[in-house]
């Protein structure tokens, strides 16, 4: 599985400019990476069974939390 880091090893950092993105599309992808991101921690700790690397579902997970302070909103859908 390619993993999004450096050649060094260390983790590419997030950007995503303000204003960049949507919000419609912003909510979209959201919806998506919370699947994602609670699934492999369904997996993780029900199954013990991880689906991905810890930098792979790092970078996932900071892109959620990057849109999620960049549209609040997507915090109060993203409960359940």
């Amino acid at each position: 599985m390619a993993e999004d880091v450096t050649p060094g090893g260390r983790q590419r950092g997030l950007f995503i400019p303000p204003g960049s993105v949507h919000e419609r599309d912003a909510a979209v992808r959201h919806a998506y990476l919370r699947g994602v991101v609670q699934s492999a921690d369904r997996a993780w700790y029900e199954d013990d069974a991880p689906p991905m690397s810890d930098t792979a579902y790092e970078v996932l997970r900071q892109e959620m939390l990057t849109l999620e302070s960049m549209y609040p909103a997507l915090r109060k859908t993203g409960q359940d």
